[in-house]
């Protein structure tokens, strides 16, 4: 087995490295990508975890970080890839973008971006140069950020292993969406080389008092541990949900804005039909503008936060319609 690197963080089989993937020069110095490669002693795959692609949703460098401590070299065939925290910028700054980037904002809609685009494009060129070569299979931790929560729901990408992967993250990972998003983020980048992506949601800064953050970040962790037993790439057997809810995404946006209040019989992973109000978009004196309401049958797995919805077109809900259900037959 060779050497391992990504930028500059190398590692020797059964070694530990750390580094960064250079991105460019700023005001103040370096702009840059920090990298640990955890690198076992035999040969497997290569798992990589991105975290904070937008900075506002910490859940993924505790993600990372939880998994470096936690996967030992001796213990592990193949490699972990962990990018605790893919845009410094904007986690300096706990936005969803780098707001010194006032045209390319949202890291996860320009992929592959561009060596000589704007700011951010520039960034996510340097991350893309480095992953997209070199993993095999990548997971993406999101969370709802300052705008919205999400319950646990994974995206997997356009390729025939994605969707066994998304199933391999455990207990209390039954909702699977089909990924919308086919060109600029970076699950579609590695779909267009015949590559599996997981985009795993759980969470948001509504969602951050010390336990629930922790947990969230807890149950994130341990869905990455599991994939890498079903992968063989750790010991032991990898447990399984059971049952399974496959479909797709509808986002439902706002017509007017206004003050945003759910409605008081919502909860999140209720089978709702079509047309059930979920919440309402209020004036000034808490007259309804808008019934928010449910776009088909299915299940709401999130919804905004943020109580001011500013301009109409605004995110509102995250509705999974569900189109096949599946039970395991392993």
């Amino acid at each position: 087995m060779a050497t391992f690197t990504v930028g500059t963080a190398s590692a020797n089989p059964g070694e530990v490295g750390r580094g960064v993937i250079p991105a460019g020069r700023a005001f103040d110095g370096p702009i840059e990508i920090p990298v640990i490669v955890v690198r076992g002693e035999h040969d497997g795959p290569v798992l990589w975890v991105d975290g904070a692609t937008h900075g506002d949703e910490p859940e993924g460098p505790l993600v990372c970080w939880t998994l470096a401590k936690q996967v030992r070299p001796p213990d592990l065939r193949g490699t972990l890839v962990l990018i605790p925290i893919l845009n410094v910028g904007a986690a300096k700054q706990a936005t969803r973008g780098n707001p010194a980037d006032t045209v390319a904002y949202d890291l996860n809609r320009i992929y592959p971006g561009k060596a000589e685009g704007w700011p951010t494009e520039r960034l996510a060129w340097a991350h893309h140069q480095e992953f997209a070569a070199k993993a095999d299979i990548a997971v993406s931790v999101h969370s709802g950020g300052a705008h919205s929560y999400l319950s646990p729901v994974i995206f997997f990408n356009a390729t025939p292993a994605a969707q066994e992967l998304a199933k391999a993250f455990g207990p209390g990972w039954d909702l699977l969406l089909q990924s919308i998003s086919t060109t600029g983020s970076p699950g579609a980048v590695l779909a267009q080389r015949g590559k599996p992506s997981l985009t795993v949601e759980l969470g948001g800064l509504c969602d951050t008092l010390p336990n629930r953050l922790l947990a969230n970040a807890r149950q994130i962790a341990d869905g990455c541990l599991n994939l890498m037993r079903h992968l063989q790439m750790l010991p032991g057997r990898a447990e399984r949900q059971g049952r399974w809810k496959l479909g797709r995404q509808h986002l439902v946006q706002a017509a007017v804005g206004g003050f945003w209040v759910p409605d008081v019989e919502f909860n999140f992973r209720k089978p709702v039909r079509k047309g059930t109000v979920l919440a309402r978009i209020v004036d000034w004196y808490g007259e309804a503008l808008q019934e928010v309401t449910a776009p088909c049958d299915g299940e709401t797995f999130g919804m905004r936060t943020n109580h001011a919805v500013t301009l109409p077109g605004d995110w509102c809900v995250f509705f999974g319609e569900i189109l096949q259900v599946i039970e395991d037959s392993g």
